[in-house]
C-alpha cells in the first residue's frame, strides 16, 4: 500500500520494501504495487513495477474506494493465477448454516436503490466540498514549508466561497491560484479554479460541477485544463482537491524552476 507516509518511513522503505523485493526477484513472491494517493513512487524501486489500480491511479482519486478496491482485488487474482497457475486453491469446507437472527438470514447483497437528489442536497455537497478543498490547500502548503526551508507560502480565506494561495522560492513568488464559488449563473454551482489572483471571476482554467449516478453525488470537471480528457471522472472531495493542487503546483515540479 504505496503512499507518501509508506515512503517517508525509514522501516516501510528500507527494510520492508527491501526484503519483499528480494523475496520478488528470487521468485518467492510477487510484489504488487497498490498506489493510495499521489506520491513519487515512480522514482522509487517500485517504479519498475506494475502497479495497481490501472496506470497506477491513485486510489482516492476514485469516486467510490469499493470501484477501486474491486478493480485492485480481480488484478491481484490475474496475476496470481500468472505467476502460480499450479497453486492449489484452499479447500473450503462447507458447514450447515442455521441462522439465529436475521442478521445472519440468507439475504441479497444487492440492495443499492437510486434516489433523487434534491438542489439542496447537491448545494450542500459543494458547500462541503469547497470547505474541504479549502483546509487540504492550507495543510498542504504548511507541509510544503515546513520539508523545503526555501519555500514560504500564503494562504488567504477570502470570504465564504474563494480562498488564494501562493508559494515562493527564497522570497520569489513562483505559483498562484484563486479558487472560487462561480460569479454568474452559469458558474454559480461549480467550484472553479483560476491560476491568477484576481478580482475579475469571469475568468478560469478548470472547474468542477456536482453530478451524480443515481446512487451518489459526486463532482466531474468541465475539462478546461486537460482538453476533455478528464470530464468522465467521478471525483470524491479528495480527489477533486488533488486536482486542483496539482494545478497549483505544477511550476514547482518543472526543472529550472
Amino acid at each position: 500500500m504505496v503512499s507518501v507516509d509508506f515512503l517517508a518511513s525509514d522501516y516501510c522503505y528500507e527494510k520492508e520494501m527491501f526484503y519483499a523485493l528480494q523475496m520478488h526477484r528470487q521468485g518467492k513472491a510477487v510484489v504488487i504495487p497498490i498506489i493510495l494517493k499521489p506520491c513519487g513512487w515512480k522514482d522509487s524501486p517500485l517504479g519498475k513495477l506494475l502497479a495497481i489500480p490501472k496506470d497506477g491511479k491513485p486510489v482516492i482519486k476514485y469516486a467510490s474506494l469499493d470501484e477501486a478496491f474491486a478493480e485492485i482485488t480481480e488484478e491481484i487474482k490475474r496475476v496470481l493465477q500468472v505467476k502460480f497457475p499450479q497453486q492449489k486453491q484452499p479447500t473450503v469446507h462447507h458447514e450447515t448454516f442455521i441462522p439465529n437472527s436475521i442478521s445472519q438470514a440468507p439475504r441479497s447483497s444487492n440492495l443499492r436503490i437510486t434516489k433523487d437528489f434534491s438542489d439542496h442536497d447537491k448545494d450542500q455537497f459543494l458547500d462541503d466540498a469547497f470547505e474541504y478543498m479549502s483546509k487540504y490547500f492550507e495543510n498542504s502548503l504548511q507541509e510544503l514549508q515546513q520539508r523545503n526551508q526555501e519555500i514560504t507560502y500564503r494562504f488567504k480565506r477570502i470570504d465564504a466561497q474563494t480562498f488564494t494561495a501562493s508559494i515562493y522560492v527564497n522570497g520569489n513568488a513562483k505559483c498562484e491560484c484563486m479558487v472560487f464559488y462561480g460569479s454568474n449563473s452559469m458558474l454559480s454551482k461549480s467550484i472553479n479554479y483560476s491560476n491568477r489572483i484576481s478580482s475579475n471571476r469571469n475568468s478560469l482554467n478548470e472547474s468542477l460541477h456536482v453530478n451524480n449516478n443515481g446512487y451518489s453525488l459526486f463532482l466531474t470537471l468541465m475539462g478546461m485544463s486537460s482538453w476533455g480528457n478528464s470530464t468522465n471522472k467521478e471525483l470524491t472531495f479528495e480527489g477533486a482537491a488533488e486536482y486542483y493542487w496539482e494545478l497549483f503546483i505544477k511550476p514547482l515540479q518543472r526543472n529550472n524552476y
